[in-house]
């Protein structure tokens, strides 16, 4: 028998197989059209356990979840099939199953890709960011993934318009019905809703984004990302409970000003943290040894943070404004959904109110989780972001190398005659982590970790931090010797992404960095575990500094029973409600100086189509306008 005849043979068999199978699909799929509310149960829930497996990394949980979380799961369920029922009201509703399918692959893909990335799953405040983000994107999944997902958005959009004009129709169509089922769905979906609000089935406070999305589900708490923003409104919000919290703060003595206070320097440090404390880690050398010393000589402690993998913009929020991320929506970053419009009290302006001028420097751009609005709304004089900066380099990865800031540093320094409070910011370590090998002979070689498919990344972080590192030996090798008194507090802001759990840390504990706090002058402070917002209101303890009513509640209240529910009255009070506590004495917003440089120009040449223009402190970023157009420089 040739070939050919041993094929036709195969095939004719496989169409005897599957020919049933095939009609008793088609035959089910006949009757399914005819039910359209069957129909739309069968997608909603195709649609709701792809979402599930897909945000779970799991074929089993999302079945598994249905007898652990009944209630849940239902919630969850319900969230997706209400969107899926506003195709029902439609006579285009397959057209719309469609749409609403491709949203929820989306952001569900999305998720996916994120939570690839760093830590922290898929929420709102990631749609706003990423306006903002730009030039980081490619960092993450290259300029290939960008084309990618351009031609993506391209070929659903074509794919929409072929969909508009082929997708089927039903040959009947009752509107009434249509309508009434969708609300049926909005009606159960609306008594889960008051039904948790009401009871507190699911907290008002979800400390843990990463749990809460595992206990709670990805469409309930992607969808409260978007309605549950601020700080949540305390219970017994009055002016007498504020009235009455500001009695038990009492009044303070007159403080310390800058006058007889040291220059305070606060360095937040990008993903920095000691890998010794990884267990099983072993690396040829160690990448922090200045950080390593001055933890044996200088007081120090635990630093906790909300995040794993990113978050840098909320570590710096508690820290500056000394409130809880706990108190505030799922995921939120207080910076990019309230302080880019509302001013607030903070570390910068207390350090102003004393008499101290307070700057802030970062080495990335100016608009990154909307800190050139942020800061002249927290009490900032000065911000130096990247584009006022000069001389510098960047990584492989395009992040700009820490050793900038050493400049950054001593120009805010010397920008004034009198004291100064310097908020910097550094970024080099950033990932995402390249998975292939980056270093040289002279790197820092990793010989084992806990998840050998991170190798890669663990080196080529590893020696990042190296070079950070390095910055800060660099930093207090200078100030050892500066004519002024200074004060020096450095930080790690997350540990990075690079696949750790608690179980891998010495300390258990992948929510915490540490602290460190130097001086050229003898300045005494106590060490000691501190939470991120705990840590500004240490300093000013120290330095006798008053003022700040979150930094008094830390230094006054925290061993005492309500003090999260006076933390939460005050942070309601200040950022949503009346006001009650500061009255006529509201902060307003600074006239900031970008860079502490003066840019000027001083002299203009025309040779034919040629203008030089010559002057001071031009940067990378600088360029001339002529007639309101910005021409190539």
């Amino acid at each position: 028998m040739s070939e050919v005849l041993k094929l036709k043979k195969i095939i004719s068999t496989l169409k005897k197989i599957f020919s049933p199978v095939g009609d008793f699909i088609i035959t089910v799929a006949k009757k399914v059209h005819a039910h359209p509310f069957l129909e739309f149960l069968i997608f909603s829930s195709v649609m709701y356990f792809t979402v599930d497996i897909l945000c779970r990394r799991s074929f089993v949980e999302p079945f598994t979840f249905i007898f652990r979380s009944p209630f849940i799961f239902l919630f969850n369920f319900l969230i997706v099939a209400f969107t899926m029922s506003l195709s029902l009201i439609s006579y285009h509703r397959y057209f719309f199953y469609m749409v609403n399918a491709a949203l929820w692959l989306t952001i569900s893909i999305a998720n996916y890709v994120i939570q690839s990335m760093r830590t922290n799953p898929f929420s709102a405040i990631d749609l706003k960011v990423v306006l903002s983000a730009y030039d980081v994107i490619p960092k993450y999944i290259g300029w290939g993934g960008v084309i990618l997902i351009l031609a993506a958005f391209v070929a659903a959009g074509v794919l929409l318009v072929l969909l508009w004009r082929r997708c089927p129709k039903p040959s009947k169509f009752n509107r009434k019905k249509s309508l009434l089922r969708s609300g049926i769905i909005a009606l159960l979906l609306s008594s889960f809703v008051f039904y948790t609000a009401y009871t507190e089935y699911i907290p008002a406070e979800l400390e843990s984004a990463i749990k809460a999305y595992d206990d709670y589900g990805f469409p309930y708490c992607f969808f409260r990302s978007f309605v549950h923003r601020g700080v949540v409104s305390p219970d017994e919000y009055s002016k007498e409970a504020v009235d009455e919290l500001l009695e038990k703060l009492g009044e303070d003595e007159p403080g310390n000003t800058a006058s007889n206070s040291p220059n305070v320097i606060f360095l937040q440090l990008e993903s920095f943290f000691d890998v010794n404390k990884v267990i099983d880690l072993e690396i040829s050398e160690n990448p922090i040894p200045v950080f390593t010393s001055l933890k044996q000589s200088c007081p120090t402690g635990k630093f906790s943070v909300n995040a794993v993998g990113g978050g840098t913009a909320n570590t710096e929020f508690e820290v500056l404004c000394g409130m809880n991320l706990a108190h505030f929506g799922l995921l939120e970053c207080p910076y990019s959904t309230i302080l880019n419009e509302v001013p607030c009290q903070s570390l910068a302006s207390v350090m102003t109110d004393a008499g101290f001028t307070s700057h802030a420097i970062h080495n990335h751009i100016a608009t990154f989780y909307t800190r050139n609005l942020v800061y002249p709304n927290i009490g900032f004089n000065t911000f130096t972001p990247i584009e006022y900066m000069k001389d510098y380099e960047r990584n492989i990865l395009g992040w700009c190398k820490d050793d900038v800031l050493i400049k950054q540093i001593t120009n805010s320094l010397e920008s004034t005659d009198g004291k100064d409070f310097v908020f910097t910011v550094s970024v080099q370590p950033h990932g995402k982590y390249p998975d292939y090998e980056t270093i040289g002979e002279d790197g820092i070689k990793v010989l084992s970790y806990p998840y050998d498919d991170k190798i890669y990344e663990v080196e080529y972080f590893i020696n990042q931090i190296r070079e950070t590192d390095a910055m800060v030996g660099e930093l207090i090798a200078l100030l050892e010797d500066y004519p002024e008194d200074v004060v020096l507090v450095v930080y790690g802001d997350h540990l990075p992404t690079l696949g750790l759990k608690n179980e891998n840390m010495f300390d258990g504990d992948i929510y915490s960095t540490e602290y460190v706090v130097w001086s050229n002058c003898g300045f005494k402070c106590e060490g000691g575990d501190v939470q991120a917002f705990q840590l500004s209101a240490k300093i000013l303890d120290a330095l006798g500094i008053t003022g700040g009513e979150m930094f008094r509640i830390h230094n006054k209240l925290a061993d005492d029973e309500k003090y999260y529910t006076y933390m939460q009255l005050m942070e309601y009070d200040m950022l949503k409600g009346e006001n009650y506590a500061l009255g006529d004495d509201l902060p307003t917003p600074t006239e900031i100086m970008l860079g502490t440089e003066t840019i000027s120009v001083s002299a203009l040449q025309i040779y034919e189509d040629i203008m030089f223009v010559s002057g001071e402190n031009f940067t990378k970023d600088s360029y001339v306008f002529v007639d309101d157009m910005r021409c190539e420089t």
